[in-house]
């Protein structure tokens, strides 16, 4: 599965990225979840982007995802 592929490859290199590339990534897992209807896991992604990006945007993303459903 193409989405378990994109997390095994973030969780191993998380540790080298800037915390923005990585939000970009978590961002990019909970859309394609997001797509495939499993808002429950989207959320989650969405989450973990917000928690790594400083400037506020994935935040804003989640927030929006949240009242959204």
């Amino acid at each position: 599965n193409a989405i378990r592929g994109r997390i095994l490859l973030l969780e191993r290199n998380e540790s080298r990225m800037n915390p923005v590339e990585a939000a970009y990534w978590y961002y990019v897992i909970g859309m394609e979840y997001y797509k495939i209807g499993k808002k429950g896991e989207a959320i989650l992604y969405f989450k973990k982007a917000a928690e790594r990006d400083s400037r506020g945007i994935y935040h804003s993303a989640l927030t929006f995802y949240r009242l959204a459903n």
